[in-house]
């Protein structure tokens, strides 16, 4: 960060305030160290679909098609709504989406990453680095990430930028996709101006250790990677036979801390402090996004420390010191509206990033093609449900006091043992545990609409205790924090989803996008399936809000497995898989 920080500099000095280097077919690179970077009026405008064409050597893009899971970086030209960067970076990215097309046998439309100064230094496109192009796999809505993104820059939230775009390699369509913002060097300079040290926290089965997109691992080859979950093969995970028990998770490793990630130990991911080696956080370590120093690192296990302590005795440290408590309080208000537990609150330990700044941490989100029930209501990969583990926030008795807000205040009192009971009997929430049954939703797999637009927002975790994922577990720890929490959910509901700009962007959305859709030629879904999945993805958003507003006044309770069916919202007309899932045969889905 420090280098990239130094070359935004000079090259500012160089040009003496004018900010702009002309290429040699007339595209622009921004030489900015300013919160205002141009790229993003530019190819971030939401009011259109933007174009792209990569223009790459024939046989480099055939060799890509037949390799596709190397990631292999090849040089190329591409021009962006008319304009052209010569010789960037060009490959393929991701982990799950990408091995499920490298082994379909009717689509290449594959996610892929540009670095636009790969190969010319200090080059960007208007400032913007580096740039993903989503393929938006498994989502027949078209927009999951999209209004996922909106919610979290609406809560207040340092989201990466997204906009949709038409793709072409070298001037065959190859669909629509998301354009979106890498969090690196580009989004630390439009956010926080450029200062503060970036990570992708994951842990080393799901592999971002040696992906590509990380600074310590950029020549290194990609390895283990997650069940292809559109493979009919042995290798997909799904749930045990039964059903989820309460407490069950996905099979994790295990390093004495409790419930991990995905088959794998814990080296950092669930931002838990172990003690003060290094070595012990690399998957957090391991995967900088920024040129992090081993100064820089022990600051984070210093933060992480601090955050521990707090934990374990609220009235001993002052936790503003090593989290940026604002941020992150907005942060967990817009993921768990969107409810994606492929992620931290899951049991996988990946999709966000963490951000250190002057000692803070704080996190930035990443990766909701899953959300809105997606990977919990059948076709992810499961991992318990939200509200069924032990102990989420080591409370027992989370009990209602209106406040002269008019907010419920859900005070945290810990018991004796600091755990919950929540057996694995059907209760008055009317949660079973019966995974496997066929619900009225449609669901053949997961729990039922209601049960999940429902959720709790204080017991959101899935698959993992409270103890075991810290950087959630503080705030409900406090009661200051938790009435900053709800008021959070407060201002989100009122600005965006009661005013009716939500549905009011949704429609705008799909209007704008449709003929893009129709003519996709790697459509995992019809024109007819996108319409049902936007008019179930308004309805899902609609009745998730009712919902947390009769949590947050105490009609409904802020803790899953204490509601009572009868208040709950009624969300049995929705089906989750019509916005798309995983593990489903692509002809079944046509």
């Amino acid at each position: 960060m420090k280098k990239f920080m130094a070359l935004l500099l000079s090259a500012a000095m160089l040009l003496s305030g004018c900010g702009i280097l002309k290429s040699n077919k007339g595209s622009e690179t921004a030489a900015t160290s300013g919160i205002s970077t141009k790229y993003a009026s530019k190819l971030f405008d939401t009011s259109y679909v933007h174009k792209i064409n990569i223009k790459i050597n024939a046989s480099d893009w055939s060799d890509l098609l037949k390799n596709p899971t190397k990631k292999t970086k090849y040089k190329a030209d591409v021009t962006i709504d008319g304009e052209t960067v010569d010789k960037v970076s060009f490959s393929t990215k991701g982990n799950t989406s990408l091995s499920s097309i490298a082994s379909s046998d009717s689509s290449d439309k594959y996610s892929f990453k540009i670095n636009f100064g790969k190969y010319i230094d200090d080059q960007t496109y208007y400032g913007l680095n580096k740039l993903n192009l989503n393929n938006i796999y498994a989502d027949a809505t078209y927009m999951k990430d999209y209004i996922s993104y909106q919610i979290s820059q609406k809560a207040g939230v340092d989201s990466p930028l997204t906009s949709f775009i038409q793709v072409t390699v070298n001037g065959k369509a190859q669909g629509l996709y998301l354009a979106l913002e890498d969090v690196s060097e580009s989004f630390l300079a439009r956010t926080n101006g450029g200062n503060g040290e970036l990570y992708k926290p994951e842990t080393q089965q799901l592999n971002n250790v040696g992906n590509t997109n990380s600074k310590k691992n950029e020549t290194k080859q990609s390895g283990m990677t997650p069940p292809d979950q559109n493979s009919s093969s042995n290798n997909q995970m799904s749930p045990p036979s039964g059903g989820f028990k309460d407490g069950d998770s996905v099979k994790s490793g295990n390093n004495g801390n409790g419930k991990m990630g995905f088959g794998s130990e814990d080296k950092g991911a669930s931002l838990k402090y172990t003690d003060d080696k290094i070595d012990s956080y690399s998957d957090i370590f391991n995967n900088a996004e920024t040129d992090s120093s081993k100064k820089n690192e022990k600051t984070v296990i210093a933060s992480l420390k601090g955050l521990s302590e707090y934990l374990g005795d609220t009235s001993s440290t002052d936790l503003d010191k090593y989290v940026d408590t604002s941020s992150v309080i907005k942060y967990f208000a817009a993921h768990n509206f969107v409810m994606n537990y492929d992620s931290y609150t899951g049991s996988m330990l990946h999709n966000y990033y963490l951000y250190e700044k002057n000692g803070k941490l704080s996190m930035v989100p990443w990766d909701y093609n899953l959300a809105f029930g997606a990977f919990q209501g059948g076709g992810g990969m499961g991992g318990g449900r939200p509200g069924d583990n032990k102990t989420q926030t080591g409370t027992t008795n989370n009990t209602a006091k209106q406040d002269q807000s008019g907010i419920t205040n859900n005070t945290a009192k810990q018991d004796q043992s600091g755990t919950t009971n929540n057996t694995a009997k059907q209760d008055q929430s009317g949660i079973t545990n019966n995974r496997a049954k066929q619900t009225q939703s449609g669901n053949s797999q997961g729990l039922n609409a209601t049960q999940i637009v429902n959720y709790g927002i204080d017991t959101p975790l899935s698959g993992a205790e409270g103890s075991d994922r810290p950087m959630w577990s503080w705030i409900t720890s406090n009661d200051k924090y938790l009435q900053e929490y709800h008021e959070t959910y407060n201002k989100l509901l009122k600005t965006y989803f009661e005013s009716g700009d939500f549905e009011k962007e949704v429609d705008r959305v799909a209007k704008m996008i449709r003929p893009y859709v129709e003519k996709d030629t790697y459509a995992e879904y019809t024109v007819s399936q996108f319409d049902t999945a936007v008019k179930t993805l308004k309805s899902f958003c609609t009745k998730r809000a009712e919902s947390i507003r009769k949590q947050l006044d105490g009609t409904i309770s802020t803790d899953t497995s204490k509601q009572n069916e009868s208040t709950r919202v009624d969300a049995s007309d929705i089906n989750i898989q019509s916005m798309g899932s995983q593990g489903r045969d692509k002809k079944e889905q046509k």
